[in-house]
Formats: structure tokens, C-alpha cells, sequence
């Protein structure tokens, strides 16, 4: 049978125990939000590069349309079961294909 002083002793060390845990346990919680802000924080900062490029997208959209009169799409012919372009597609068309890839939105051409 245990005596008065180890059961004192006993309970003293699973206090610390506790205690210990408790910290290890704040510790994890801080760490956790601070992942937590950092991965919001990142999110935020796509979505806004996101915006920024649709809008670089649409600016440029909206230049080649002046530029080439009508739209940007380009005049197709029918022929032999499929449509064929009539006039070739530019560079910059190219190139705005491409950005509005990277902006995952759909290209008016």
C-alpha cells in the first residue's frame, strides 16, 4: 500500500503531466492558426491575382476589338465538313488565348 507521501508525489508529477500537456496542447492550437491565416492569407492573394489578370485579360480584349474593327472571331468557311478559318490568327490572339488559359476564363474567340 502506498503512503501518504507517494501518493502526494503521485499526483504532484501527474499534475506536471497535465500542465505539460496543456502547453503542448497551446502550442499545437497557436501553430494550427497561424497555418490557418497564413493558407487564408494565400488564398486571398489568388484570388486577387486572379481578378487582376481577368481584368489584363479583358483590357486586351477589348483593344484588339478596337483594333481589328469587330470582334475577335475569326471568319470561318465551311468546307469538306468542316469549318475553316478564313483569316489567320494573329500573334496577339494567340497570346490572348493564352492569358485568359491562365485566368480560366473563357476567350470571346
Amino acid at each position: 500500500m502506498a503512503t501518504k507521501a507517494e501518493l502526494i508525489e503521485l499526483l504532484s508529477e501527474r499534475d506536471n503531466e497535465i500542465t505539460r500537456l496543456k502547453e503542448a496542447l497551446r502550442t499545437e492550437e497557436n501553430q494550427s492558426r497561424s497555418f490557418k491565416r497564413d493558407a487564408e492569407m494565400e488564398a486571398r492573394n489568388n484570388k486577387e491575382a486572379h481578378a487582376k489578370l481577368s481584368v489584363i485579360c479583358n483590357v486586351i480584349t477589348a483593344s484588339l476589338q478596337v483594333k481589328h474593327g469587330v470582334g475577335l472571331v475569326p471568319k470561318t468557311e465551311y468546307f469538306q465538313g468542316r469549318d475553316v478559318e478564313t483569316e489567320p490568327v494573329t500573334e496577339e490572339i494567340r497570346l490572348l488565348r493564352h492569358l485568359h488559359d491562365l485566368a480560366n476564363t473563357d476567350a470571346p474567340f
